[in-house]
């Protein structure tokens, strides 16, 4: 069984568009950078985390700058950094989470049953 695992650049987007209320905007890649900024105790530009973002930077991201990434949006550690079945699955749960978000969904319970949990979640995505 193969994983698909999302580009570091769609993994990026992903946190931005997940770190935000319904009702609001995303962060601004200024915003994002100036945190960045200080995590890593050096000035990163806007520019840079956008092209971070559009996945045709001409430097590839320095892990530092992933790892940074990570830290300022909460999101578990190596999701920006490792490609495998736990990045496949953390971007998995992100997904669920914009959805349901986007949906209006306000609350979600879950009850142990029979069957593959995953691929019920998957139809609704």
């Amino acid at each position: 069984m193969t994983v698909d695992i999302p580009a570091v650049a769609e993994r990026i987007n992903r946190l931005f568009d997940v770190a935000h209320l319904k009702e609001d905007p995303e962060q601004t890649a200024g915003h994002v950078a100036r945190s960045i900024s200080t995590i890593l105790g050096q000035y990163i530009p806007a520019s840079r985390i956008e092209e971070l973002r559009g996945g045709g930077a001409a430097t590839p991201p320095e892990p530092e700058m992933l790892v940074a990434l990570e830290q300022h949006f909460d999101a578990p550690r190596t999701y920006l950094t490792e490609d495998g079945p736990h990045t496949a699955a953390v971007d998995f749960q992100l997904q669920v989470v914009i959805r349901a978000r986007n949906a209006g969904v306000k609350r979600i319970e879950a009850r142990h049953g029979k069957g593959p949990f995953r691929s019920a979640i998957a139809e609704i995505v």
